[in-house]
């Protein structure tokens, strides 16, 4: 990707944008037939995210920010590109990724999540085979693409990036993107001459406005401006206050989560659901337990679900028990029976 600098020197009163702003009155049929289709069909309610314990609290919903902070090495950015592998292989979504701290391994972690094997050659015999991580890489690349970005790039670039690959999908007869990451937001250049919380004001508002536009759910996740310790000195579970800038995070943001590890480095992980802005739509509040499955790469709930949202797709092969269809008939059967997930 070709970024330069976006300048980010002149106040935020004399902006073009906000001078070329236009106030409108929402038209009354839209109104009416908005709310006639949330009544008849949900239309305005959060989509699954294929996992029945996670529902309560966080649902997927287009034209929505979600925040997702944590420590490094707590595991944000994994349980996010998690959360993007089940809706892509569940609801063929696509995504397109700015993953800084992640760029050299992102294809083949997915890979070993989508399959829940690893890949390492140092495993040998126990991990997956070759056709299995061509067949994953393939079908990835077709859902995720990776934009890098050059040193300076800044939020404004990426964005016109990513919406200038959205329109020509678009224009090729695809589907387009149905949402995008920046992960992390602080690896891009970030110049401003006033507050930073103006500046991240401006900026939040600018994902707001693509979010609209492109039919977008976007994420962003951002590390804690400093490790914060309880009395017991011990580390306290961030929030939106815990990023620099921290109020304006959670004025701008539809939703912020955390993913916090209290008793790092022990796989158990708490997913803190802070803030949901259209409750009993999307979720609500609360803490949901995970555990970290790390020859699978996957997150599974402490409580809740019994099987894992990928154990459907036809890439799974952690070494759980075979299909049906996979074992030889028994004296019972007369014939094999096709199984409706396969």
């Amino acid at each position: 990707m070709t970024a330069s600098l976006h300048d980010l020197r002149k106040p935020l009163a004399v902006q073009p944008a906000a001078a070329a702003a236009k106030l409108l009155v929402l038209p009354k049929d839209k109104v009416k037939a908005d709310a006639l289709n949330f009544y008849k069909f949900g239309h305005g309610n959060g989509e699954t995210t294929h996992w029945p314990a996670l529902d309560p609290f966080w649902k997927w919903l287009k034209k929505e920010i979600t925040i997702c902070t944590g420590y490094p090495n707590h595991g944000k950015s994994r349980f996010v590109h998690h959360l993007m592998l089940i809706k892509a292989a569940r609801k063929q979504w696509r995504f397109l990724l700015y993953v800084a701290e992640n760029e050299d391994d992102f294809y083949v972690d997915m890979a070993q999540m989508l399959v829940g094997r690893t890949a390492n050659y140092a495993a040998g015999h126990d991990r997956m085979t070759m056709d299995e991580l061509t067949q994953a890489l393939d079908w990835i690349l077709e859902h995720f693409v990776v934009v890098t970005a050059p040193e300076g790039a800044t939020p404004k670039a990426l964005i016109d990036e990513f919406v200038r690959l959205d329109k020509t999908d678009r224009a090729a007869g695809g589907k387009g993107f149905d949402g995008i990451l920046i992960d992390p937001w602080n690896q891009l250049s970030h110049e401003f001459a006033t507050r930073e919380d103006l500046y991240l004001s401006e900026q939040l508002s600018m994902l707001r406005r693509v979010a609209k536009e492109r039919d977008w759910s976007v994420w962003v996740t951002a590390h804690p401006a400093g490790n914060v310790k309880d009395k017991n000195g011990k580390l306290a579970c961030p929030d939106a206050y815990s990023i620099s800038g921290g109020k304006m995070w959670n004025n701008k943001a539809d939703n912020v989560l955390a993913v916090y590890r209290p008793a790092f480095p022990d796989p158990m992980t708490e997913l803190l659901v802070h803030k949901i802005k259209k409750q009993g739509r999307v979720g609500k509040p609360g803490t949901l337990t995970l555990t970290y499955n790390v020859p699978q790469s996957r997150y599974y709930p402490e409580v809740g679900d019994d099987s894992h949202p990928l154990d459907s797709v036809s890439f799974n092969a952690p070494g759980v028990p075979r299909k049906l269809t996979d074992l030889p008939p028994s004296s019972f059967d007369t014939a094999a029976q096709e199984m409706p997930w396969n």
